[in-house]
């Protein structure tokens, strides 16, 4: 089974804030402090989201559809950020996750996962760096 089926069948049973920034992380190749991005920076007519890149660079950025039934849901429950976590504790809580699961990884593979996805899927590097915030 590989890994990030293991892993997302771990977060069936967990919270609901890492399945929401295992999405988030998955699908935008964010770093874990980039997915509390507030709802106003969600555009859902450009199918756009603009994170607060490492160093408070604000980056736009196509907006994975994956992501369209989450931000439904937090905007039905009237959050006012897409992942509601406790940032300064999540990426310890990544770690544990991984290493309760015998898997050597930090929250950062999911950031090199999707990179590594797109590369291989035929896009260029400059496209993937664009669209990870590192023009």
């Amino acid at each position: 089974m590989a890994h990030h089926t293991v892993i997302e069948k771990e977060l069936e049973s967990g919270h609901e804030w890492m399945r929401d920034q295992w999405l988030v992380m998955m699908r935008q190749g964010c770093r874990v402090a980039e997915t509390a991005v507030p709802l106003d920076r969600i555009d859902l007519g450009a199918g756009a989201i603009t994170f607060r890149l490492k160093g408070g660079r604000l980056y736009t950025v196509r907006m994975h559809p994956d992501l369209l039934p989450l931000v439904a849901k937090v905007r039905g429950r009237g959050d006012s950020v897409l992942v509601q976590a406790n940032i300064r504790s999540a990426t310890s809580r990544w770690c544990e996750l991984f290493r309760s699961l015998g898997m050597p990884y930090s929250s950062h593979c999911c950031r090199v996962t999707v990179i590594t996805r797109l590369l291989r899927a035929g896009h260029s590097p400059a496209l993937v760096s664009a669209f990870i915030g590192r023009k």
